[in-house]
């Protein structure tokens, strides 16, 4: 990968990263602006540091996981606040309520002990956000789980089905029994209670996990998990009522008496992908601005640690192809989210100088990011076969663009006026972007085509 450093007026090239700088490199053949947006002074450093999740908000911020605070960096003034701070243990990770305007609630989960490594319990919470005093307040202690050792799972997400989702590890073999939170991916209502469409009575969704440490949501609602394997680690289909095959298998080595394996073997849920790239957090990739990005894009720690990119299959069930990206560059990476503007940011230098920093395309100019400042009124998103376009305070003759996720045109409108209806029933499942342009300035709004 090349990388250059970008001065203020010329090009210097004396060092790859100075402070005041932004690194210039490649993803593929997608040039790149790599900085850092919040610096290693906001954490402390050595092997138990703060960072851990990533999550961006509903405020258009990045909240981030701080040891025992969730913090928040705003990517317009460059700010960093304090939402939460808890007078006890490591918080491992954050979750807000998709209709957030009007279930103001944010989940996360906290290892009771200093260090998420000790080997205690971690628990959930859910927080009601007070706008009044810009806060979390109201703890609701929901569940808990044990963990042995340092794998503990502990990521959170808040599905499209409006459940809770979140991982939990099983370091030390415990046996699967109801009740059981330990080695799954458990779901739950968000006031706490258990669904009655889940597979058994309790929370429990898959199990069978050794210690999944990151979990996302493809645009057709499948949910992907990463999980941190003994010899294989693993990217799941979570698929509910299944058994991921631990501690009988480990990606597809079966480590138990021929009898065992063969019996195992007719039920267990294999791994879409396994290899030697210890994972932490993913997320889902969809903007045009890095192509090679498309997918799932997964932090990893260990051996390959970088970026791993996942690009995936129509039906985004199965892995077409795997590719490496800033390895060896930034350390371990602890997690990555996207946001909507197509700027990536990630983790790095975790349990060493850890820092957030940025990967974005400078001359991505027809999705920039302040066509992502002042969005669209899509309704419904998701939706299928027609939506309405609108804009508040815009009587203008406009242009509707409707591109797909890699930029190309496949619906075009000219001299529209407000509210507009768009015909997209002719439109494949998937992600798309809504471009309204005038004389006066240029819109853009991620909008989903969902299935019927």
């Amino acid at each position: 990968m090349k990388k250059y450093c970008l001065g203020v007026l010329f090009l210097i090239c004396a060092s790859a990263q100075l402070p005041a700088q932004i690194t210039v490199d490649t993803i593929g053949t997608t040039i790149v602006h790599i900085e850092t947006v919040v610096d290693t002074t906001h954490f402390a450093g050595g092997y138990d540091s703060g960072p851990w999740d990533l999550h961006w908000g509903p405020d258009d911020k990045l909240w981030y996981t701080n040891k025992k605070q969730i913090n928040r960096y705003d990517p317009i003034t460059g700010i960093n606040d304090t939402i939460l701070r808890v007078n006890s243990g490591y918080i491992m990770s954050v979750a807000t309520h998709n209709d957030f305007a009007n279930n103001p609630y944010v989940y996360i989960t906290k290892d009771t002990s200093a260090y998420y490594g000790q080997g205690t319990v971690i628990e959930l919470y859910r927080y009601t956000y007070n706008p009044a005093v810009d806060s979390l307040e109201n703890p609701l202690l929901i569940l808990n789980w044990g963990h042995g050792g340092e794998h503990s799972g502990g990521r959170v997400m808040f599905g499209t089905d409006t459940m809770v989702y979140v991982t939990t590890a099983e370091y030390f073999w415990q046996i699967d029994t109801l009740f059981n939170n330990s080695g799954k991916v458990l779901r739950l209502h968000p006031d706490g209670s258990v669904p009655n469409d889940n597979p058994r009575p309790d929370y429990t969704w898959t199990w069978g996990h050794r210690n999944p440490q990151g979990i996302t949501q493809t645009p057709n609602g499948n949910i992907i998990t990463s999980e941190y394997g003994m010899l294989h680690d693993e990217l799941n289909v979570i698929v509910p009522g299944n058994h991921y095959g631990w501690f009988v298998f480990d990606g597809v080595s079966c480590f138990q008496p021929v009898d065992t394996c063969n019996y195992y073997q007719t039920f267990v849920k294999f791994p879409i992908d396994i290899g030697q790239n210890p994972p932490s957090g993913i997320t889902w990739y969809d903007h045009p601005s890095i192509p090679e990005f498309h997918g799932i894009l997964e932090a990893v720690t260990g051996n390959n640690q970088g970026l791993m990119a996942y690009t995936m299959n129509a039906a985004m069930d199965s892995v077409i192809q795997k590719t490496s990206y800033i390895k060896f560059e930034y350390g371990r990476v602890r997690d990555v989210v996207a946001a909507p503007d197509g700027t990536v940011y990630f983790i790095a230098y975790d349990r060493f100088k850890p820092r957030i920093n940025s990967i974005s395309n400078p001359l991505f100019s027809s999705l920039n990011q302040q066509t992502f400042m002042h969005p669209l009124q899509i309704y419904p998103n998701p939706g299928t076969d027609q939506i309405q376009v609108s804009r508040k305070n815009n009587n203008s003759l406009s242009t509707v663009r409707i591109l797909n996720s890699l930029g190309s045109e496949v619906l075009r409108y000219e001299q529209v006026k407000f509210p507009f209806t768009v015909n997209s029933s002719g439109l494949t499942t998937g992600v798309y972007f809504v471009q309204v342009t005038n004389d006066r300035e240029t819109r853009i709004q991620k909008w989903i085509k969902a299935s019927k």
